[in-house]
């Protein structure tokens, strides 16, 4: 499962298709494409870790977002965090 994923807590695979299908029909794709190309750097690298080290060096990664900062403007707050963290626990 992955954080915007329709099937939070079980799989449906015509949901995800019918999801997936949405996301590529949007005109503007720029930030999804960045981040896969991230996906996959982390990918390679995970792997150069496996293959130098063992198959169980690495067991689990987490990426999360930072905030996002433009023009000296941030797009977040210390009250967003904090209902974002009581979104997280409930």
């Amino acid at each position: 499962m992955y954080t915007t994923s329709p099937n939070l807590y079980s799989w449906n695979e015509k949901s995800e298709l019918s999801y997936f299908k949405s996301l590529k029909s949007l005109k503007s794709n720029k930030g999804f494409q960045e981040t896969i190309n991230f996906y996959l750097i982390v990918y390679k690298c995970v792997n150069v870790l496996k293959k130098r080290f063992s198959e169980n060096a690495v067991t689990d990664i987490t990426i999360t977002s930072s905030p996002y900062v433009r023009k000296e403007i941030r797009y977040s707050s210390v009250e967003k965090f904090i209902t974002s963290l009581i979104e997280l626990v409930s």
